[in-house]
């Protein structure tokens, strides 16, 4: 029962997360927001993902990542202030060519 129990809880929890998705702003900048679903995850996850999932969209125009502004939830992580990243982007010819 213990592990039905435990399942269920984490299902519902990460049911709860937001991801907004690469969301186009203009012909060149995008916006990306992820938040936890829970406190207890940190913002130091968050944070890389949202970069992480940014590059690699970037990557496969093959463009590099530039971050235009961004923004990050502070503690306490409670009371739904969960950890919450967003970004703003372009995606910039590389230098190298």
């Amino acid at each position: 029962m213990n592990k039905l129990l435990i399942i269920s809880i984490c299902l519902l929890l990460t049911a709860c997360a937001i991801d907004t998705g690469i969301v186009p702003l203009t012909n060149h900048t995008f916006s990306l927001s992820k938040q936890a679903a829970t406190g207890f995850s940190g913002i130091d996850g968050v944070r890389e993902s949202v970069r992480q999932e940014a590059r690699q969209f970037c990557d496969n125009l093959q463009k590099t990542l530039k971050v235009i502004s961004s923004y990050e939830t502070q503690p306490p992580y409670i009371f739904g202030n969960f950890p919450k990243a967003d970004i703003t982007f372009a995606c910039v010819v590389n230098p190298a060519e």
